[in-house]
């Protein structure tokens, strides 16, 4: 994660689980409003464990927060966000965390190959003016996610 340095923001905090990878930013708008962002990488070879103990440093950090957004490759294929269903277990864990925390899943197209593995999750949908793909950077096998997110002070961040 990268943030302009005319920005006020904060590191929360930096975690690794194993091969899970979860690091939380708040970017001040004024005064003490925030809004917390959060990137993740869960590897695809993730543990049920190693993944329950991420998904409980993600509830951690945004549960008693106004406004987050957290971006980041899940890996977890299976979940259909149109139903809110999943047949893994991990997958469904993880769907249990995202209602547990009021998240809103912003991604509507695949991000790898047919699959949306790539996510934003948001606390309030207001937060997201545009969401949209672009082509993989460089040998990556997944399309880059433009986000616009608009907070209350309308500022406009690219990410």
């Amino acid at each position: 994660m990268a943030v302009n340095s005319s920005l006020n923001s904060k590191l929360v905090g930096k975690y690794s689980v194993s091969n899970c990878e979860c690091i939380f930013v708040d970017i001040y708008l004024n005064g003490s409003t925030f809004i917390r962002y959060g990137t993740v990488y869960r590897p695809p070879n993730a543990s049920y464990e190693e993944s329950i103990e991420m998904f409980s440093v993600i509830y951690e950090n945004v549960v008693n927060v106004n406004n987050f957004v957290l971006l980041g490759d899940f890996n977890l294929p299976d979940i259909n966000w149109d139903n809110l269903t999943a047949s893994t277990q991990v997958s469904r864990e993880f769907l249990t965390t995202c209602f547990r925390i009021g998240a809103h899943q912003c991604v509507s197209f695949p991000t790898r190959l047919n699959n949306i593995t790539d996510l934003v999750l948001c606390s309030n949908r207001n937060l997201i003016q545009d969401i949209h793909a672009s082509a993989p950077f460089s040998t990556s096998d997944h399309d880059i996610i433009n986000v616009y997110v608009v907070p209350h002070n309308k500022h406009k961040s690219q990410f």
